[in-house]
């Protein structure tokens, strides 16, 4: 490989990871998400679905511990990475988030709105 490929895909890797941090705001995340064909685009899916799989394994140890789950998800088809962006996206409008407000938070919210235990 040319070190001219190695270069500029050691940029665009330096990029993704310094945009991408643990805490994520509802304006990166609009800012990552206007373009959906975009490789920031691509890199807040993936970390989103990251996110969605920590609070599924949260609430599957939450239940082990204290006997009830956080959120109850139909089953873990509903574990996507569009499904957790959309509940992300009626989270952010529905409680109208501040833009410095933490996305991975507002998720968790979202799950346990759009998936209560009954």
């Amino acid at each position: 490989m040319s070190s001219r490929i190695i270069t500029i895909l050691a940029l665009v890797l330096v990029t993704i990871s310094t945009s991408l941090r643990a805490d994520v705001t509802v304006e990166d995340y609009k800012k990552f998400t206007k373009n959906r064909k975009s490789m920031d685009f691509a890199a807040v899916q993936n970390y989103v679905s990251g996110l969605g799989a920590g609070a599924m394994w949260s609430s599957k140890t939450f239940n082990e511990i204290y006997g009830v789950p956080l959120y109850c998800a139909p089953d873990e088809s509903a574990a996507t990475a569009e499904n957790y962006m959309a509940i992300l996206d009626k989270t952010i409008r529905k409680y109208e988030s501040g833009t410095k407000d933490i996305i991975g938070s507002i998720l968790v919210i979202g799950l346990i709105e759009t998936y209560p235990c009954k």
